[in-house]
């Protein structure tokens, strides 16, 4: 058995695990030259499909087109003989820091992540790419050297901007055609946060990014409230016992009958209009209408 090397690119030590999975491990490093704190992703290199690879050259992409509220990679290759890495910046606060701070109302906190997180949707999606797993986890803050955005409304808030990260799912879409789509039995991203159509079976596109981030919003505002619903829809108890044997992953598993009914377009328009913001509520139509708003036209 052959030893691991020491440094990872010959400049990056690993300190500690921060993070991981299913598919691969994230621990925290240092560039040995320069003191910076890194984030570095490990995955086993003998995967059927490669997720880092893949991630990698998404965020290549996306960093060519000059998108900047993204991670740029600051090195992809092999680390020892059974895995692959890629190394990240560290961003200095998850959003659990963000949601920690309570100085600002949360209906307003709502409103200053969906505003960044929609102006950074729109900056991917105009390449054509879309995240596919739009969760808590993958939004981090970095300090800003453009100053105090308009909408930090403390000190807390000052000198800091969004950055989403996780690109494994992520993919291109193309434009839409007039062939039947086949319904998806299996659904992907995360189930409290896929959107409705997503949960439907249906193809993912832009909207589902979208409407992700609206759910993240509303979650800020009720906490895992939101996912309670009245039960009013009828169901099968012996076809809800037969479905628990499925996969988390599928449509028809009953937590995700469960979340898709509380996700409906009606309940999340009350919801968004129980925040007392109309423009929130504005994006929850349009988004379930399938017209997509960027927040130039939903905040102005």
């Amino acid at each position: 058995m052959h030893k691991a090397p020491e440094l990872v690119a010959h400049k990056y030590s690993i300190l500690n695990q921060i993070g991981g999975g299913k598919f691969g491990q994230v621990f925290k490093g240092q560039n040995r030259r320069t003191g910076e704190f890194v984030a570095i992703k490990l995955e086993p290199s003998a995967q059927e499909f490669n997720l880092l690879k893949h991630e990698s050259t998404i965020l290549n992409f996306l960093y060519s087109k000059w998108c900047r509220n993204v991670p740029p990679v600051y090195w992809f290759g092999h680390y020892g003989d059974t895995n692959i890495s890629m190394v990240i910046p560290l961003y200095e606060e998850s959003f659990s820091d963000f949601m920690g701070d309570t100085e600002t109302p949360v209906t307003k906190k709502a409103e200053i992540f969906l505003r960044s997180a929609v102006l950074i949707l729109q900056q991917i999606h105009q390449y054509g790419v879309v995240h596919r797993d739009i969760k808590p986890a993958n939004w981090m803050f970095r300090l800003s050297n453009m100053g105090a955005s308009k909408e930090c409304v403390n000190k807390e808030c000052a000198n800091k901007e969004m950055v989403l990260i996780d690109f494994g799912l992520a993919t291109f879409v193309e434009p839409g055609t007039d062939e039947i789509q086949v319904k998806k039995e299996h659904l992907i991203g995360t189930p409290k946060f896929a959107s409705w159509f997503v949960h439907d079976g249906q193809e993912y596109s832009k909207r589902d990014d979208l409407l992700s981030v609206l759910y993240m919003a509303l979650w800020i505002c009720y906490g895992d409230h939101l996912w309670e619903s009245d039960r009013e829809y009828i169901h099968d108890t012996s076809t809800d016992d037969k479905n628990t044997l499925l996969p988390p992953t599928h449509v028809l598993n009953p937590m995700n009958v469960w979340l898709k009914h509380a996700k409906t377009r009606d309940r999340i328009v009350q919801l968004c209009v129980n925040t007392g913001n109309d423009k929130i509520a504005r994006m929850a139509d349009t988004l379930y209408a399938n017209h997509i708003e960027y927040s130039y036209c939903l905040f102005s």
